[in-house]
């Protein structure tokens, strides 16, 4: 009896642990699904939901399977709860989905690796940077086929099982099509179709087929990453050792290699200021150039910014990982050299910051104008974070610039940007109204069509102002009627917080609708 109760026992893990994970694959497949039906769609809120629960299924079936959440798991499980209610907060935008639908994909990759990492090495530069490599390049892939032998068992001791579940879920597959066809076929029958109640739109097929092609592999690919997690799949590729001996065998260039270009460097960055140091200091001083537009001015500010700080964070980058430090004499030379270039940029950063500021004074605020300023503000950060990491060995400048980007990520969805953009420039123009300016103007058009539902209270609040001239105010009037009727339309689904926000302030301006 002894003998018989071992294997039994044995049997039962294996069998839990395929449980959890067929139960997993298919929730996997289910999520994927209704997040691809969310972004065809444009349903935001659909979004934030499958995109929570396919966070919270996770971590859910890893601690089933004995994760141990560490500091990680939980910032990135809130990165991905946050980051996917942006949208159904803020709006549907392009560059709304763009930047967070990304950063959703590289957080869950994070987030499923942290569940079986190893906690005594959070936020490591060099291990940190190599285990975001495997995570997000390496798992989704070298486990892609164990989401099929999960969900039909095809391995040397379930065969049988494999084998039935499939011929079950091909016979349901032919049941449907099958039945399909046959209530359409008879459904010209009015009594027929009457008793069934289905109103059937074969225009449906190919995006219903569309979408299960994108979700399967989708679902295979996070199964992939979890379970290459769950198996420590590659240990040896973001190991402590790896990363130190990746970076003492880079360290080979002789350091004078790189003092003689840095020097080269300074002095035409010295020559280049003083030249036209008179074009940076009018910025500060809130005067144009006569030689600019201020469109012109802004945008020299930024791209010579981005040249700039794209060769100083390169050769210095280039100078910290590659340089051999023989002695104490080369590390402080290293040290003065990073430190100057790192300088140099934060001047170039503060005048375009100051030339932008001049231009969103004459020209009001936009989106794009607020994202390269916030840019700007994240470069400044960084070098000065190069700086201090020069002279203060403890200071990490890429798990610093990397929370500080999280942190910013995090809050710009409740901070309703578009909204505060249109505030700004509705501010400004009634204050410019109100000082008698003949060059006043405003682009309500931005307003509605750019930035969208927040800006929709605003839009009423300028409405209500009786700043506008007549036939600008009669325009105004006309494009929030339209924009009233528009959203009055729109499914549950489809409505996000903004929208709400500029449903109520539009049936305060126009009345409530009759029911």
């Amino acid at each position: 009896m002894e003998q018989l109760s071992i294997p039994q026992t044995n049997s039962e893990e294996p069998i839990k642990e395929r449980a959890v994970s067929f139960c997993y694959a298919i929730l996997l497949t289910v999520s994927a699904y209704l997040l691809w039906t969310s972004v065809f769609h444009e349903r935001a809120l659909l979004f934030w939901i499958t995109a929570s629960a396919l966070f919270t299924i996770t971590l859910i079936t890893g601690l089933l399977k004995g994760a141990k959440p560490n500091a990680v798991t939980i910032v990135t499980y809130l990165c991905g709860i946050v980051f996917s209610a942006h949208v159904w907060i803020n709006g549907i935008f392009f560059s709304n989905a763009f930047i967070y639908g990304n950063a959703l994909i590289l957080v869950y990759a994070i987030f499923a690796l942290s569940l079986f990492a190893n906690h005594t090495r959070i936020l490591c530069a060099g291990t940190f940077l190599l285990d975001a490599i495997k995570s997000v390049f390496i798992y989704p892939f070298i486990s892609f086929t164990k989401y099929f032998l999960t969900l039909f068992h095809w391995n040397t001791r379930s065969k049988r099982v494999g084998r039935n579940i499939l011929f079950v879920l091909i016979g349901v597959g032919a049941a449907l099509v099958l039945g399909v066809i046959a209530i359409a076929l008879l459904s010209f029958d009015a009594n027929f179709k009457e008793l069934i109640h289905i109103d059937f739109n074969w225009e449906d097929i190919p995006e219903a087929i569309l979408k299960v092609m994108i979700s399967v592999p989708c679902a295979a690919l996070l199964f992939s990453a979890f379970r290459s997690s769950e198996d420590h799949r590659l240990p040896q590729f973001s190991s402590v050792q790896r990363a130190e001996s990746i970076g003492n065998r880079l360290k080979k260039v002789p350091a004078v290699i790189f003092l003689i270009p840095t020097l080269t460097l300074l002095i035409i960055y010295g020559l280049f200021f003083s030249s036209q140091w008179g074009v940076y200091m009018s910025a500060f001083s809130g005067v144009l150039p006569s030689e600019y537009t201020f469109a012109e001015y802004a945008r020299a500010g930024f791209f010579e910014l981005c040249i700039v700080a794209f060769i100083n964070a390169a050769f210095s980058a280039a100078f910290q990982i590659f340089a051999k430090d023989a002695s104490v004499l080369s590390v402080i030379l290293r040290k003065i050299s990073n430190t100057l270039l790192a300088l140099a940029t934060l001047i170039l950063i503060a005048t375009a910051l100051s030339k932008m500021v001049l231009y969103i004074k004459s020209y009001d605020l936009t989106f794009l104008r607020l994202f390269t300023s916030c840019i700007m503000v994240l470069l400044a950060i960084g070098f000065l974070l190069s700086i201090l990491a020069q002279w203060f060995g403890r200071i990490r400048v890429f798990p610093v610039m990397l929370v500080v980007t999280c942190a910013l990520l995090l809050a710009v969805p409740f901070l309703n940007v578009r909204g505060r953009i249109a505030r700004y420039n509705v501010d400004s123009y009634i204050q410019r109204a109100e000082q008698g300016l003949e060059t006043n103007k405003i682009d309500c058009d931005y307003l509605l069509y750019d930035l969208g539902d927040a800006a929709v209270p605003e839009a009423v609040r300028l409405l209500e102002s009786g700043k506008l001239p007549k036939i600008e105010e009669a325009k105004l009037f006309h494009e929030l009627e339209g924009y009233h009727s528009k959203l009055l339309k729109q499914e549950a689904f489809h409505n996000t917080i903004a929208g709400r926000r500029a449903l109520n302030s539009l049936n305060v301006l126009f009345g409530e609708p009759k029911q």
